[in-house]
């Protein structure tokens, strides 16, 4: 994801945010809250962090963006 972004884009950095929001769809592995966040530049360098948030769809989907944001 992150190194299509780059491409797809031309860009010289890529956020990328994939998880389990809910309020349904976690799993025991894989619960609600579940959030992989992850970060790459141009030249190749990676930073990826695997998150357990917690509250409603919305204050997940917030604490996730902010928490991205944060990773720049």
């Amino acid at each position: 994801m992150l190194s299509g972004v780059l491409k797809k884009f031309d860009a010289d950095y890529a956020i990328a945010i994939s998880g389990v929001a809910g309020p349904n769809g976690g799993t025991k592995n894989k619960p609600v809250g579940c959030v992989v966040i992850g970060f790459m530049d141009s030249l190749g360098v990676q930073d990826i962090d695997i998150f357990q948030f917690f509250g409603t769809r919305e204050e997940i989907q917030i604490q996730a963006a902010k928490s991205s944001l944060k990773k720049i």
